[in-house]
């Protein structure tokens, strides 16, 4: 692990991690509440919901054809943009009910296509001794930290400016995880990791166990 932490690549995509996670606040925390305030049935709500996840799924089904045709750098900057246009729409185009629906077909990207990508990278940087070591990292910096990070930051947008504004900041979080992505992440090796494990799962290297540590 100690000499993992020695390739800036590795401290580059735990900073995308968080900032990615982040960026989900008001998106985790608030969807439901920010589209009844718009006037939504909570049955169409619900749809809303459903539809992001199959959204995801045909994403997942897409993945080892994916992984093989595109650089994973590229994969992941692409993920991370479609986030930022996604909560830019719901920020702008609330009551539109086409847009809203066309944000949550990005759940493919912003969910799915990341999450690919981030098990793919772990794979990737981190030794295959210490690759269950590295996705527990993983979760803990993005869906720990920046969960709670990105769940503080859009509640006190929600109440102090406006709810909009907190589906603003996921978008800047997003913009800035993409711009760190495309200037520190490069030379990812995408074609080692294929696709292993269940892909909405947080470890992706499937039931395999880790041999000992012996990287420290």
């Amino acid at each position: 692990m100690r000499a993992a932490f020695r390739d800036t690549r590795v401290r580059a995509f735990l900073v995308v991690s968080f900032l990615m996670l982040a960026s989900h606040g008001a998106y985790y925390n608030f969807f439901s509440l920010y589209l009844e305030r718009f006037g939504y049935a909570r049955a169409t709500i619900g749809l809303l919901w459903a539809w992001a996840v199959a959204a995801e799924i045909g994403l997942f089904l897409l993945a080892p054809r994916l992984l093989r045709r595109w650089p994973l750098e590229r994969l992941t900057v692409a993920a991370l943009l479609a986030a930022a246009v996604r909560w830019l729409a719901l920020a702008i185009w609330p009551q539109n009910l086409g847009m809203v629906f066309a944000a949550q077909a990005l759940h493919l990207a912003s969910f799915g296509l990341f999450h690919l990508c981030a098990v793919a990278i772990v794979q990737a940087l981190f030794p295959r001794a210490a690759a269950a070591r590295g996705q527990a990292l993983y979760g803990s910096v993005g869906y720990g930290a920046g969960g709670v990070a990105g769940a503080w930051l859009s509640g006190w947008l929600w109440r102090e400016v406006a709810p909009q504004a907190a589906f603003l900041a996921g978008a800047l979080l997003a913009l800035a995880a993409a711009w760190f992505a495309a200037a520190r992440l490069h030379g990812l090796d995408g074609t080692r990791t294929g696709h292993r494990g269940a892909p909405g799962r947080l470890v992706g290297a499937g039931p395999r166990r880790a041999a000992p540590d012996r990287s420290e």
